[in-house]
Formats: structure tokens, sequence, C-alpha cells
């Protein structure tokens, strides 16, 4: 079930989140600011669109069970979790032409309905999110599972952040 939906409007939605591990920046940035900053000129680009936030409780996590889960190596919960998704998704998202797929960095992707999605369990590192968020389209999302999975926090592109710098570039129109 859907709890609330925003729009991102300012830094301080993302950073509200709590889906992105600053203390993760892997040698890609110097500091947080940095790495937040690169994060939110992808997210507003420079003032155009934006994503859509919704936070949301599926009714039904955690009641199916399969026995086809991929393998799959990881820390922690991550593998319990993972478990718990592959068989809500395969039961109740799959149709014809949708796929989810495990990896790391981010902890999985995947399409339903014709759009793309990117996620993690648990916060995302910085660098993982960010280059989720380069290759998206209109409609594509990215998704956080939280709490061991009961709570998903899916942010929805308004537009496609990866032409919207493809036309900044051509236009010469980059932000400063």
């Amino acid at each position: 079930m859907i709890q609330k939906t925003i729009e991102l409007r300012t830094i301080g939605d993302i950073l509200a989140l709590d889906i992105i591990d600053f203390n993760r920046l892997n040698g890609y940035w110097a500091n947080s600011a940095e790495a937040l900053n690169t994060i939110w000129s992808w997210i507003t680009l420079n003032g155009k669109g934006g994503f859509f936030c919704s936070w949301i409780e599926p009714e039904d996590w955690g009641k199916y069970e399969r026995d086809d889960f991929p393998q799959w190596k990881h820390v922690a919960y991550h593998i319990s979790v993972a478990k718990d998704y592959w068989s809500w998704f395969m039961t109740t998202q799959k149709s014809r032409g949708d796929y989810l797929r495990f990896s790391d960095s981010p902890d999985f992707y995947g399409s339903v309905s014709q759009k793309n999605f990117w996620g993690d369990i648990g916060k995302a590192s910085p660098n993982a999110f960010m280059q989720s968020i380069k290759q998206m389209n209109s409609g594509d999302l990215w998704i956080s599972l939280l709490d061991e999975g009961m709570r998903h926090i899916v942010l929805e592109a308004r537009y496609s952040p990866a032409m919207a710098w493809h036309e900044m570039i051509r236009t010469k129109t980059l932000p400063k």
C-alpha cells in the first residue's frame, strides 16, 4: 500500500529519504557534500523535470515462497530480503517480458511493464545510486528495500536524465 508520495524539490528531500550511505564514497568523491551535490544535479538537471518518491508497505510482503531463487551471494541480511523480494516480484509483479536480476552495486535491476528499475537492499552507495540514475528514462524506477524489505522507497523519474544531459551538452547549456 502506498503510504505517501512527494515530488523531490530540494536537496533536503533526498537526504530525508535516508537511502544513500554517504560513508561509502569509494574514492569517487572527496567528501559527502560533493557526492550529494552531484547526485542532486542528476535528479533536478537545472530545475527540469524531477523525481517523485513513494513510500510503500506491501501488504503481502513475506507471504510468498518460491524455490527458484537464483544463486546470489551477498552480505548479512541481504540474501533473506532478496529471497522475499524475488518471491514477491515473481508472484505478484512479473508478466511477459518482465525480469529481475541480482548483482552488486546496485543489488538488483530489472524491468516491469516495459519500464526499467534498479535498486538496493538497505542504503545504496552514492556511486551505485548515481550510476543508476544516469541510465534512467522517464518512468523508470529506483527501489530501496528498507526495514528487512517491509518498506519500499520508490523513486520514479519524470524525465530522462541521460537525454536531458545530452541535450544540454548539444545546446551548450550545462549548469555552472
